[in-house]
């Protein structure tokens, strides 16, 4: 191995994004009506898995076993394989492995199996150990998977402590240009895009309940105070519009409310797992302030089970003006403690 483990992890992480995004791309250029894409392949404990889904997971052993494996020993964690996790090791136990790879092969599938919005393939590396979270995140990268009418995609990367970087590249020329990721430097919410996650019936109810009340604890409601909402059902393409200053706040509440929704005979929400979040490095090496709905840092596990709720700024003067607020109604309503 040349260089140091975060360049080749990124290295090899762009080659196998690059290899998904063509086979998705493909398979739904030739996979006939809409729908054939968007029918369900299975239902597992971490999410519901996609044709589309399936396009891209079938890209990865193959590549690890080819690509990785001769040269590092890793464990891989990542949606839709067998058990959650594969060992890429000489001999063949987790434990063994010097790295973990956690990854998202196609994360934002339910827009893009529609040719609705993009999704993206996430991968983030960090030392393999029993305690590691999403803070020890050390390299990662992010590829866009393109509606079939885009030319052009990004794909995004970071180093921990050497900032983030981004190309924007030609499908079919290949050329490319630098992207210039530059989070909002906005100093309030007013006439920029602020959203409360509230994809799936049976918790927006509660949501906007609290989005409410956030709103009129910062505003009194009086107009002309406003924004708007983005609901992209996408946690990966979310810190994407955060990095490039299309979004100033993303809150994400779900993984908070489960405990409410089952007092009151529902089943949990549908949130975000770890994977989803694996590059949430790019955006605080980009400058974006990710935390979780407690206002720490965010420690999810490297799994493909626990839950992740989490609030991203777009700057420091955002968060300073409107945390607290938030934070308030949290409180109020017992879902933090004060």
């Amino acid at each position: 191995m040349n260089g140091s483990v975060e360049q080749f992890f990124i290295e090899k992480f762009k080659r196998l994004q690059d290899k998904i995004v063509a086979a998705v791309m493909d398979g739904m250029r030739s996979g006939g009506e809409p729908d054939a894409m968007a029918a369900v392949d299975s239902v597992g404990r971490d999410d519901t898995i996609y044709k589309i889904d399936k396009l891209g997971e079938e890209q990865i052993l193959d590549y690890f076993e080819r690509r990785i494996r001769p040269e590092v020993s890793c464990v891989l964690v990542a949606e839709g394989i067998a058990d959650g996790c594969a060992a890429f090791t000489h001999s063949g136990r987790a434990e063994d492995a010097e790295f973990l790879v956690i990854m998202d092969p196609v994360d934002g599938s339910r827009g893009l199996m529609h040719g609705k919005r993009s999704a993206w393939s996430l991968a983030g590396v960090s030392n393999n150990h029993e305690k590691a979270t999403l803070r020890n995140i050390r390299a990662a990268v992010m590829t866009e998977i393109p509606t079939p009418k885009q030319a052009l995609h990004d794909q995004l990367w970071a180093v921990r402590g050497e900032g983030a970087h981004g190309v924007r590249r030609d499908l079919d020329g290949g050329r490319f240009s630098e992207l210039r990721l530059t989070p909002s430097s906005a100093e309030s919410l007013e006439h920029g895009f602020a959203t409360f996650c509230r994809f799936f019936a049976g918790v927006k109810d509660l949501i906007a309940e609290i989005e409410e009340e956030f709103v009129r604890s910062v505003s009194g409601f009086t107009w002309p105070f406003y924004y708007f909402e983005d609901q992209y059902v996408c946690s990966g393409g979310q810190l994407y519009e955060l990095i490039m200053g299309h979004d100033r706040m993303v809150c994400d509440l779900r993984a908070l409310l489960a405990h409410k929704m089952r007092e009151r005979g529902d089943p949990a929400p549908l949130c975000s797992h770890p994977y989803d979040m694996c590059t949430e490095l790019i955006a605080r090496e980009a400058g974006v302030i990710v935390t979780g709905t407690d206002g720490k840092a965010l420690a999810a596990p490297l799994d493909t089970t626990s839950n992740v709720g989490w609030i991203g700024w777009a700057n420091q003067n955002l968060r300073n003006r409107y945390e607290h607020a938030l934070r308030e109604v949290l409180i109020r309503r017992r879902l933090l403690t004060p």
